[in-house]
């Protein structure tokens, strides 16, 4: 059996500093206390879960190539013939870094999808486990009152 133990954080940073004080760092860094982790636990939100992988869905296509010549009518055709030389030239190397691109996202998509099955399923689960939960509270405490009366 493991034992707990605490750990104080600012006994080991000022043993930390010490330390750099002991090989000549200066110690007007920033401090632990100063750091703010914004982005590292967002809190679960089902709807936003299922927003995100339908942008995710919408997205996960990466073509080769972009139609860029229509947003110049004058130019479009130079345009247009510059492109496509340029994109045969390159086509050996672009489209399959392309096609491994797209095939990750699709996967990525795919497991994403699976993880919003399995929430769904674990929170249905969750819901049936808190009913039965509650019956059966709801049993003993009438049970402990039968006995509260027989005696």
């Amino acid at each position: 059996m493991q034992v707990m133990e605490n750990i104080n954080i600012e006994d080991i940073m000022a043993e930390i500093r010490e330390d750099i004080r002991n090989k000549g760092y200066k110690d007007d860094e920033i401090q632990f206390s100063d750091i703010i982790l914004s982005s590292v636990a967002t809190p679960y939100n089902m709807q936003a879960y299922k927003e995100e992988l339908e942008k995710m869905a919408g997205d996960r296509m990466v073509l080769s190539y972009r139609d860029i010549a229509s947003d110049r009518p004058g130019i479009g055709p130079v345009v247009t013939f510059f492109k496509k030389i340029f994109r045969r030239m390159t086509a050996f190397y672009v489209e399959p870094i392309v096609d491994d691109q797209n095939k990750f996202n699709e996967e990525a998509t795919n497991l994403f999808a699976q993880a919003l099955n399995k929430f769904a399923e674990d929170d249905e689960r969750i819901s049936e486990l808190e009913r039965e939960l509650y019956d059966c509270k709801k049993r003993c405490m009438a049970l402990e009152e039968m006995l509260k009366e027989k005696k």
